[in-house]
């Protein structure tokens, strides 16, 4: 499918989410589009394909072979339009060569130039407007419709090398909410198999040699889990089956990457990122714990 029909496609679906719901999505109807796209991910022939309780779908294009130890990449956009204007029954109109001049939406409504300057720009593009009744959706169904049309071309093409590509899209992000339950691989998934991550390397609590270990996952840690818990008592919820076991856990993995990234970030300020890597990694291949 050509780009420019996938956006079309897209933008058919109403997708506004609410902020007042208390629901997650906000909207159901944002989960009509998430569930379409799971399987247009099939056709296309992504695998590892999912969508979660909370609607986010996930999707991978392999590596290409030889390329499985190439660093992963992720493209994500959201589906959801804001609630300020409607995004139901969407009539976009479509400018091929576009002149450069203003552009009438409907009888009430132009696109005047001497109002967005930057239309000359667009000058011989192809434009795609509403009727100016309703939001387009181009943010972030556009960027849906470049992920999933890259997504199309490189399985078509497997010539062109690439390392692992994974693919997420969200509901959500205009009213603020996009990343709430936006699991990421490392510290979230990682948490719940027991896969904990410290400053001195990563440590499987599930391990029988921390039973009896009454210190915190890592000593070095300030979150609430380190400071309350002990590595037996968290190994003890897993054993047991308890959801608070991954919810200590991930609490837990969460707090160690913000951490790590707000050091992160002031090492690039004061310019000595190499320094502090090199330090972190050789503690980190330490695996003291």
């Amino acid at each position: 499918m050509e780009l420019k029909d996938r956006f079309l496609k897209y933008v058919s679906f109403d997708t506004q989410s609410d902020e007042s719901s208390e629901t997650f999505p906000s909207t159901a109807k944002q989960r009509v589009l998430l569930d379409y796209l799971a399987e247009e991910m099939k056709a296309l022939g992504l695998t590892e394909v999912t969508v979660d309780k909370y609607g986010y779908a996930m999707g991978t294009i392999p590596a290409t072979p030889g390329c499985e130890k190439a660093p992963v990449i992720g493209f994500i956009a959201h589906v959801d339009t804001a609630p300020d204007m409607s995004g139901a029954d969407v009539k976009p109109h479509v400018i091929e060569n576009y002149d450069g001049k203003d552009i009438r939406l409907n009888a009430g409504v132009t696109m005047k130039v001497a109002d967005f300057p930057e239309l000359s720009f667009f000058k011989g593009h192809t434009l795609i407007h509403t009727d100016g009744t309703t939001l387009l959706g181009a943010d972030d169904k556009a960027g849906v419709a470049e992920i999933m049309t890259a997504a199309e071309y490189l399985l078509a093409h497997p010539e062109l090398r690439h390392g692992k590509i994974r693919i997420g899209f969200t509901p959500d992000e205009e009213i603020g909410r996009g990343v709430d339950f936006f699991d990421c691989v490392m510290p979230a998934r990682n948490a719940r198999h027991g896969k904990l991550f410290t400053w001195k390397g990563t440590l499987n609590i599930k391990n029988a040699k921390y039973k009896l270990d009454d210190g915190p996952i890592d000593p070095q840690c300030d979150c609430p889990v380190c400071r309350r818990f002990s590595r037996a008592y968290l190994r003890h919820l897993f054993k047991a089956d308890e959801m608070l076991a991954m919810r200590f856990a991930v609490m837990h993995n969460l707090y160690f990457y913000n951490t790590m990234m707000s050091e992160i970030r002031d090492a690039i300020e004061e310019n000595r990122f190499q320094e502090y890597k090199k330090k972190k990694l050789d503690s980190m291949e330490s695996n003291e714990y």
